[in-house]
């Protein structure tokens, strides 16, 4: 998991170093990721949103059958993968529940994002 997490931190530093917005977007267990999270937070220079969507066990896996990858990806393999309220505990970080729509989350993550100073 190691090379995962190298990797996937050297994507986002790569994309920010050339000033273009950058959203990480996973399952990224605090217990794995959390460091990371804050590495890439404090080596920036410009803002940082950080959002986290707490759904249910079942709202997930009602989600996961919408998507093409759930011909091959089952819900057996997805439940593990689910932690409840696995919040990264980042600074400003959002949490949203699953009473909020796509278009909702969408329209509040652009929202806080045109509040922000250039």
């Amino acid at each position: 998991m190691e090379v995962v997490d190298s990797l996937v931190e050297l994507v986002v530093r790569h994309c920010l170093a050339r000033g273009r917005i950058t959203v990480l977007e996973g399952i990224f267990r605090s217990a794995c990721y959390q460091q990371m999270c804050e590495r890439l937070i404090a080596g920036h220079d410009g803002p940082s949103l950080v959002y986290y969507l707490d759904v249910s066990l079942p709202e997930t896996l009602r989600r996961h059958a919408l998507k093409p990858i759930a011909d091959h990806v089952s819900d057996e393999q997805v439940a593990p993968w689910y932690v409840n309220n696995d919040v990264l505990a980042l600074p400003g970080e959002v949490i949203r529940d699953e009473r909020h729509s796509e278009d909702e989350l969408v329209a509040r993550i652009l929202g806080d994002r045109e509040g922000l100073a250039p």
